[in-house]
């Protein structure tokens, strides 16, 4: 049972109407509302197969309440005002309302490839990995019908600015980029 325990008294609140089988969970920038993600029942414990579904749960109203799922699967990223969630798809980083609708595209003129996006703390601009097409490993094999492969591609790392604009802050690295994080201040 998802739960909220105030701090001082160490009082428990439950914030949804029923049990979930929880994978993780993520409190919006308003506090407002969480995002869950919990397994799709139709393949909960099938291992290597498990899918994944995201739900926002509004925890501001009366509780327990009931989650929302969300249309599109992926790994989804709060937008710093809480009111969107953002996540990639087909290579686009998707921006979809708390309150409902279709997701849409962040920016029409931004064609990165998109990874999750990890916010300034003044949610000003936001990192993210972006491979990096110009580096190439003749020793992997391309991959046969019927097989999956674990290479991961080469990363750059972008600073994109609210407008949309994208900066590559690594170009000209020759080590793999992974798991970008702002300095407390957010500088670098």
């Amino acid at each position: 049972m998802l739960t909220s325990i105030d701090a001082s008294s160490g009082k428990a609140t439950p914030l949804a109407g029923e049990p979930i089988v929880l994978r993780s969970f993520r409190l919006s920038p308003t506090g407002r509302d969480v995002l869950l993600v919990s397994p799709d029942p139709a393949t909960l414990g099938v291992i290597g197969k498990e899918q994944n579904d995201a739900f926002v749960l509004s925890i501001a109203g009366v509780r327990p309440t009931t989650p929302r799922k969300l249309a599109d699967r992926g790994r989804f990223t709060w937008a710093p005002d809480g009111t969107h969630l953002l996540f990639a798809k087909g290579g686009r980083l998707m921006t979809v309302a708390v309150e409902g609708g279709p997701a849409t595209p962040w920016r029409e003129s931004f064609t990165l490839g998109a990874s999750e996006p990890i916010w300034s703390p003044d949610g000003a601009r936001f990192a993210m990995l972006v491979a990096d097409t110009g580096v190439s490993d003749p020793e992997i094999e391309p991959v046969r019908p019927g097989m999956y492969t674990i290479a991961q591609p080469f990363m750059d790392l972008y600073v994109v600015s609210a407008d949309g604009a994208a900066r590559n802050v690594t170009s000209g690295f020759d080590d793999q980029i992974s798991d970008p994080m702002w300095a407390p201040d957010g500088s670098a």
